[in-house]
């Protein structure tokens, strides 16, 4: 599978590998919510997991923490580790459990700590490049583009 984090080629995820590959990506990546930029990065990383759209972490830079929370409870990846559960508030509009952060990340994947992945169903809109992405199940944080090949 060619590294796709500035082109548009078809990916499969029977393609990607488990255990998970962390790729840095250049994507134009946005996420929006009630009228505001919550999140928006060209310097993030990408999770790749066989049959799981790709998860998006953005670095806390890149993150409008104003508008991020924590959250109650964890959530644990049997290979990245324990990640917080994030909520989003901007005005009067809340969204709960709609991002998650890795703050001591498996030392696989110590580039993550930190950085947000949000749940795109749970926000108005999410973007790849432009694209608006479609929302994996709302038990999964990975983004949908129109390049990947989800059997």
């Amino acid at each position: 599978m060619a590294n796709t984090s500035t082109n548009g080629a078809l990916e499969s995820v029977l393609n990607y590998p488990t255990p998970p590959k962390l790729e840095r990506t250049s994507r134009h990546l946005k996420v929006e919510f009630a009228g505001e930029i919550v999140a928006e990065t060209r310097n993030s990383f990408r999770v790749l997991q066989t049959n799981h759209p790709p998860v998006y972490f953005f670095p806390p830079d890149d993150v409008r923490r104003e508008y991020v929370v924590v959250g109650t409870g964890e959530v644990h990846c049997e290979w990245l580790g324990d990640a917080l559960r994030l909520s989003v508030r901007v005005g009067s509009r809340f969204s709960e459990h709609a991002a998650l952060m890795y703050p001591e990340p498996d030392h696989s994947y110590i580039a993550l700590r930190d950085c947000v992945a949000f749940y795109a169903g749970r926000m108005d809109r999410c973007y790849v490049n432009g694209e608006r992405v479609i929302p994996a199940p709302p038990h999964m944080a990975g983004w949908i583009t129109r390049n990947l090949i989800i059997p």
